[in-house]
């Protein structure tokens, strides 16, 4: 649920690396700012 979420936010708003690595997060797709 909040996937699809984050993936709206993200495109419009993917300009900030944040919502990058969030979404990621979300996918469950490993980012270097996991640690």
């Amino acid at each position: 649920m909040g996937a699809h979420c984050l993936q709206s936010q993200g495109t419009q708003k993917r300009s900030l690396p944040v919502s990058s690595a969030t979404r990621n997060v979300a996918f469950g797709v490993p980012t270097d700012t996991s640690a």
